[in-house]
């Protein structure tokens, strides 16, 4: 018996999902990820710890040389992650 009102399963998941995606936590954490992916695995043991607050990207950076480099392209940076997400997530990259 086939029901009139049946949905299939990803339209389903996407009305569960949906809620938790918009989350501003999630794109954070997202945010985090793509940040350690916008560099090649050469540079990778350069990068520190990073987190986000109040939409600001905070990053440590081991290299003058990388921090000058991530300073001049921190605009790019931006939109490439804001972009992959799909929200505006990242503000602005300061370095501590």
């Amino acid at each position: 018996m086939k029901r009139k009102d049946s949905k299939n399963l990803g339209e389903i998941l996407t009305e569960t999902l949906q809620p938790i995606l918009a989350n501003s936590r999630y794109g954070e954490i997202q945010a985090m990820d793509l940040w350690k992916n916008c560099f090649p695995e050469t540079l990778q043991p350069f990068l520190g710890e990073c987190f986000v607050k109040n939409k600001i990207l905070y990053v440590k950076i081991k290299s003058s040389v990388l921090a000058h480099e991530v300073q001049n392209q921190r605009r790019s940076l931006i939109q490439k992650i804001n972009s992959t997400i799909g929200q505006t997530v990242i503000s602005d990259i300061k370095f501590y």
